[in-house]
């Protein structure tokens, strides 16, 4: 009896261990879309920007500044940023062998200006444009600046071209033509020759150099002329020729008057 007892009470509890025995799989842990597995933690901004003067013309100057947390490079020719001003957008690209701003550093990027008018011009800065770089942020790239050029103040220079002649008038394609350019400095302040005196000519809308007849530029004080005269050193085509001078043509000098610059004269080729 007491075996019998034994096996049935074994009996019973086989279903049990069984069941402790049995493994339950478990199921797959699903993605979360959307969720990067890297977050990008670079963040570009234009810290500050600035406007220097450069004789006539304005230097553009910008802060970029990496506030995140990790380095990152542009690419050779990649747009670092950009100055959106006057109706234009001026780029500043990544120099050759790319350019590469840590976290926490800062680089200035430039634009020069030529030859402002007086006014006020707003002005904007964005940082990685066509965001070939990714950022945490995009929506911090941008600063707004304004540029004021205020009318020169004080004694200043003014030149004219007080003559323009041409010898002879008219001749055939062979002939040599002589022309005189009078310079004179009409303001109340010395123009400096290094600088100012480049005069660019013209014939028939198309620079000419000819055969000059000076070596060298000189400082004008108040008053003073100056006379230049280059020649023809090629054949002219028959017809009626305009030959056109302008003083202070690089536009370094900044003057009471920018209208009285230039000259012209004809010549008649038969």
């Amino acid at each position: 009896m007491r075996v019998m007892q034994l096996c049935l009470l074994f009996l019973l509890c086989l279903p049990m261990a069984a069941q402790v025995k049995k493994v339950v799989p478990k199921a797959p842990l699903k993605a979360v879309e959307g969720v990067s597995k890297q977050p990008l933690v670079t963040d570009f901004v234009i810290r500050d920007c600035r406007f220097e003067t450069v004789g006539k013309d304005v230097r553009a100057i910008a802060t970029l500044f990496n506030s995140g947390t990790q380095g990152a490079s542009f690419q050779t020719g990649q747009t670092m940023a950009v100055l959106s001003m006057r109706g234009a957008n001026l780029l500043c690209k990544a120099p050759g062998g790319g350019y590469f701003l840590d976290r926490g550093a800062t680089m200035e990027v430039s634009q020069l200006l030529k030859s402002v008018p007086v006014g006020t011009y707003p002005a904007t800065w964005k940082a990685n444009p066509d965001r070939v770089v990714p950022e945490k942020d995009f929506a911090n790239n941008e600063k707004a600046c304004e540029l004021v050029v205020a009318a020169p103040q004080g004694p200043l220079p003014d030149l004219v071209i007080s003559s323009l002649t041409v010898h002879p008038l008219s001749g055939p394609p062979s002939t040599v033509f002589e022309f005189k350019i009078t310079i004179t400095n009409v303001g109340d302040a010395k123009a400096p020759g290094s600088t100012s005196l480049l005069c660019r000519l013209l014939l028939d809308g198309v620079s000419f150099t000819g055969v000059a007849g000076w070596s060298g530029y000189v400082d004008l004080a108040p008053g003073q002329s100056l006379v230049h005269t280059i020649r023809t050193n090629t054949p002219l085509a028959p017809g009626i020729h305009e030959f056109k001078a302008r003083v202070n043509a690089g536009n370094r000098l900044i003057e009471k008057n920018e209208a009285n610059n230039e000259a012209s004269c004809t010549v008649i080729v038969q």
